[in-house]
């Protein structure tokens, strides 16, 4: 497993990169009770110290799978910090998610075996 942890400008918080050949090695370590071997990604959360960690683990890595769980990631983060998402005027989550995006492409293309 390739980890990296990255703190979440203006809003705060860290962002928890994972890459792995194998989701099972997730489950494990992070103590899930659903089996992921048949995963490609998952995001979520868990508290460190009081504080939400924002996580995103990757074990297919295509753009579409990346922004997908950008999304997933982005909202998590959004319900957290009690920001309502507005169809009109969506800059934050469109910021948020571009850099997220941003952020897990750097790590895949540095890791990627």
């Amino acid at each position: 497993i390739n980890e990296k942890v990255i703190k979440i400008p203006i809003f705060f918080g860290k962002m928890r990169l994972i890459l792995c050949d194998d989701m099972k090695l997730v489950q494990k370590k992070y103590n899930f009770e659903d089996d992921l071997s048949g995963f490609g990604a998952i995001t979520f959360t868990y508290e460190v110290k009081g504080f939400d960690q924002f996580c995103i683990a990757f074990k297919q890595t295509d753009n579409s799978i990346i922004c997908h769980e950008s999304v997933h990631l982005v909202n998590r983060l959004m319900k957290s910090r009690f920001i309502e998402l507005d169809y009109l005027n969506d800059e934050t989550q469109a910021y948020l998610c571009g850099w997220v995006f941003s952020e897990c492409e750097k790590f895949i293309n540095k890791n990627k075996i």
